[in-house]
C-alpha cells in the first residue's frame, strides 16, 4: 500500500508511506528557497517519488491535509489578503468575530461555507497538477489537527498514548486531543481557533519586529526578561479553563488585538514582553495537558504531541516534567510541514490497519541526497579546488579541534525544521562568543545559542533529566537543563536560562557522525560541538549541492564537506 501525503498549509510538502512506514518526505521550501511557503508541493512530490524509487503509476492514494486552505498572503498579516480582509473587517467592525471563530456552531458554520464555496475548485486544481505528474489516485482530505494527531502517534512507535496538539489554526481549531491504541485514534476534544494561545504568541512576534513564523526568535529573547513584568496582563487576555476543556481567549483577533497589546505594553523591553508572553503559553498548555488527564481519568500515560506550537522547546520541556507523564515524544516535523506525513499514516490506518501499527522512526533523512555528479559539477561551476576523502569524518574531526567552522553535508536531507547533521553547520562548544561571529557570518539575528551535538551514550554526563525525552533529543525538539561538566566543558551552547537543545548521535543510525565526535574527544578531550542548520539568514537549509557552495562562498567558513569531497576557504591575502 502506496500513500502519497499532500500538504498545502505554510510549510507545504509531501511525503510517502508505504506500509505504514515513511519511506521519503520533504517541503517545498527547499526546492524553491522561500520560506514556509505555501506553493503546491510539485518538487516535493517529485523528489519523494524518485527518493523511493516509485512510479507515480503505482500510487494507490493521495492523503490531502486540511479541508479550508489559507492563501499565503493571509499568514503575513501585513499583505492584503483580499476578499478575506474584508470578512474580517466586518467582523471586527460588528464584533461578532468572538461568536463566529470561538464558538463550536460558528466553527462548524464556517468550515460549512468554505468546504461549500472552495473545496471542488481546489480539487479539480490538485487533481489536474498530479495528473501532470503522472498520479491519478483518488484523493482522501484529511482533517488538519488529525493529520497533526496521526504524525505524532504512528511514529511514537508506542501502541497506547494520549495524542494532543496545539497551534494557532487548521479547520477552523487550535487543538484536538485523541486517545490512541493500536491503529485506532478515538477523538475526544477539540478548541476552536481564536482561543489558540498560539495566537498570542504570533502576535507578539509580530509587534516585535519579526517575520510570521519565527516566533522562535521570541523564545530565545524570553529567557533574557521578566515574566513578572507582563505575566499578569497576558493572564488576563488568555488562560485554560477546566470547566470548558479549552482555552479561553478574552480578548480580540488579529488586528485589533494586535493594537490592543501594543499600547497595554508600551514601556515594557522586548525581553520582559517575551518573558511573559513565554510564561503564558508554558502555563495555558500545561494546565491544557494536565487537566487531559483528569478529564479522561488517566493517571499516567505517554504523550505525543504535534502543531506549531510544539516547535516551542521550553514548553516541550516543561510539558515532560509533569509527574503524568510516562514518555514524551514530539513528531519532529511538528508544525504545519508535517501534515503531508501525518496525512498520508491517517489514510494508510484506514485502507491497511494490519500494516499501520505505530513505528519508531529510525531517523528522518527522507529527502533526496547529493549525488556525486552533482557535487562535482557544484564544486567545478566555481572553479573551487577540492579533495576526496576516504574519511572524511576524521579530516573533519582534525579541522573542528583545530579550531575551525565547517559545513558538513551527508546523505540525504533532513525532514522537519531541524538540521540533523545532514545540513549543518560544525564548530566547537568552547567559545561563547561564537553566538556573535557566526550569526554575522551568516546574517543571522537569532537570541538563542546554537544547538549542541553529543553521543548518544553521553547525555546524561551533560543534561539533567533526559529519561522521559530520549526519543525526541534525536529529532532536537527538546530542552534540558545543562549539568556542571557541560557548562565547564560546552559554555557555548548553554542558554542564560541554563537550558540547551541537544541532538543525540546514535552509533547505528549515523556511524559516520559518531566517528567525527569519537575523534573530536581523541584529538580534543571534548564530548560536545555546535550544530546550527547550514543556511544564510532568511534562507532555507540548503539542499542541493549547488545551494551548499552558493552558502559556503556567502558565509566564509573555513571548509565544506560534500560527502567525500572537502573544500577549503583560501585565506586572504
Amino acid at each position: 500500500m502506496i500513500v502519497l501525503g499532500v500538504s498545502e498549509e505554510h510549510d507545504s510538502g509531501a511525503a510517502l508511506v508505504v506500509d505504514g512506514e515513511i519511506v521519503a518526505g520533504s517541503n517545498e521550501e527547499r526546492f524553491n528557497r522561500k520560506k514556509l511557503t505555501t506553493a503546491f508541493p510539485r518538487e516535493s512530490i517529485r523528489a519523494s517519488l524518485e527518493s523511493a524509487r516509485i512510479q507515480p503509476g503505482r500510487v494507490d492514494a493521495v492523503a490531502l491535509s486540511s479541508f479550508i486552505h489559507i492563501p499565503e498572503r493571509v499568514w503575513d498579516w501585513d499583505r492584503d489578503p483580499g476578499f478575506q480582509n474584508l470578512i474580517f473587517s466586518v467582523l471586527h467592525a460588528t464584533r461578532t468575530e468572538r461568536l463566529v471563530f470561538g464558538t463550536d456552531a460558528g466553527i462548524r458554520a464556517v468550515f460549512a461555507a468554505h468546504v461549500t464555496l472552495f473545496l471542488m475548485p481546489r480539487l479539480c486544481k490538485i487533481r489536474r497538477m498530479l495528473a501532470d505528474l503522472g498520479i491519478r489516485a483518488p484523493i482522501r482530505i484529511v482533517d488538519h489537527h488529525v493529520g497533526h494527531l496521526a504524525s505524532a502517534y504512528y511514529t511514537s512507535g508506542w501502541k497506547r498514548a494520549l495524542a494532543i496538539t496545539v497551534d494557532a489554526s487548521g479547520d477552523g481549531l487550535c487543538s484536538r486531543v485523541a486517545v490512541c491504541e493500536g491503529v485506532r485514534m478515538r477523538l475526544v476534544n477539540r478548541v476552536p481557533f481564536f482561543h489558540s494561545p498560539g495566537l498570542y504568541y504570533s502576535y507578539i512576534t509580530k509587534i516585535l519586529g519579526f517575520k510570521p513564523g519565527r516566533e522562535g526568535k521570541v523564545t530565545g529573547l524570553a529567557a533574557r526578561g521578566d515574566p513578572d513584568k507582563s505575566i499578569e496582563f497576558f493572564r488576563s487576555q488568555i488562560r485554560y479553563e477546566a470547566d470548558r476543556f479549552r482555552f479561553h481567549n478574552r480578548g480580540r483577533y488579529r488586528q485589533p488585538q494586535i493594537e490592543f497589546l501594543t499600547e497595554k505594553l508600551k514601556g515594557l523591553s522586548r525581553e520582559d514582553v517575551s518573558a511573559g508572553v513565554q510564561k503564558s503559553l508554558e502555563e495555558t498548555v500545561t494546565d491544557y495537558v494536565k487537566d487531559c488527564f483528569a478529564k479522561l481519568n488517566l493517571k499516567r500515560e505517554k504523550v505525543c504531541l504535534a502543531g506549531g506550537v510544539f516547535a516551542n522547546v521550553r514548553l516541550n520541556q516543561e510539558i515532560s516534567k509533569l509527574p503524568q507523564v510516562e514518555e514524551m515524544f514530539i513528531h519532529p516535523n511538528m508544525g504545519d510541514g508535517g501534515l503531508a506525513a501525518g496525512s498520508a499514516l491517517h489514510i494508510h490506518a484506514g485502507l491497511d490497519p494490519a500494516k499501520s501499527e505505530p513505528q519508531r522512526l529510525k531517523h528522518v533523512y527522507f529527502g533526496p541526497g547529493m549525488p556525486e555528479d552533482d557535487i562535482r559539477a557544484a564544486i567545478d561551476r566555481h572553479g573551487l579546488s577540492h579533495r576526496k576523502l576516504d574519511a572524511p569524518e576524521l579530516e573533519a574531526a582534525r579541522m573542528l579541534a583545530d579550531g575551525k567552522c565547517i559545513a558538513w553535508c551527508r546523505g540525504e536531507m533532513e525532514y522537519g525544521p531541524r538540521a540533523l547533521c545532514h545540513r549543518s553547520i560544525l564548530y566547537q562548544a568552547t567559545d561563547p562568543t561564537v553566538n556573535d561571529w557566526l550569526n554575522v557570518k551568516l546574517k543571522r539575528s537569532e537570541f538563542m545559542p546554537f544547538a549542541p551535538v553529543i553521543r548518544e551514550e553521553l547525555v546524561k554526563e551533560y543534561f539533567q533529566d533526559p529519561d522521559k525525552c530520549l526519543y525526541p533529543l534525536e529529532f532536537m525538539t527538546t530542552t534540558l537543563y545543562a549539568t556542571e561538566k557541560c557548562r565547564k566543558e560546552a559554555p557555548a551552547i548553554i542558554h542564560v536560562d541554563n537550558t540547551a537543545r541537544p541532538q543525540t548521535i546514535n552509533k547505528s543510525v549515523q556511524p559516520q557522525m559518531h566517528r567525527l565526535l569519537e575523534e573530536y574527544r581523541r584529538l580534543s578531550g571534548l564530548n560536545v560541538l555546535i550544530n546550527t542548520s547550514y543556511n544564510m539568514h532568511e534562507e532555507p537549509i540548503v539542499c542541493t549541492a549547488d545551494d551548499a557552495v552558493d552558502a559556503f562562498l556567502q558565509s566564509g567558513l573555513d571548509a565544506l564537506f560534500l560527502d567525500n569531497h572537502v573544500v577549503e576557504m583560501k585565506a586572504k591575502g
